[in-house]
């Protein structure tokens, strides 16, 4: 299959596996996005990630990682951003805070904003201080 012909396929099952996932059929949408993100689409390897890694089951997790680190060439503030939101939401406050420089190195707002206010920086020790865990959100889809 050409290039060309990959990208076109790989757009058109992405779609399809939005339209599922807008109607709240997850699976058959994940199953969908996998095809196309090994057809190199971009945008399914992104949601792709973002889907497994809200499921939080050990196997998805592996697997979302897995597309994270695919993506990463082609949007790595977007990547290093969801690894460190992946490690916040486990309680891994070295790698949490590993990534989120990363993704501030890149120009990411967010992450920029959480590294230089105090506030909001000091409720990331919730990892060692037990306090209370983070608040639920999601990984960035697209």
């Amino acid at each position: 299959m050409r290039k060309a012909d990959r990208e076109a396929e790989g757009t058109r099952i992405d779609l399809l596996a939005q339209e599922l996932e807008g109607e709240g059929r997850i699976e058959p949408a994940i199953e969908l996005y996998r095809v196309a993100a090994k057809l190199g689409n971009l945008g399914a390897r992104i949601q792709l990630s973002a889907l497994l890694g809200d499921l939080a089951m050990p196997h998805a997790s592996a697997e979302a990682i897995y597309w994270i680190r695919r993506y990463a060439p082609d949007y790595p503030s977007h990547a290093w951003w969801n690894l460190a939101m992946y490690h916040r939401q486990r309680g891994n406050r070295r790698w949490y805070l590993y990534w989120l420089k990363r993704s501030a190195d890149e120009g990411d707002e967010d992450a920029i904003a959480a590294l230089n206010d105090p506030d909001r920086l000091k409720q990331a020790w919730w990892a060692l201080d037990g306090i209370e865990p983070p608040p639920s959100f999601r990984l960035r889809g697209v």
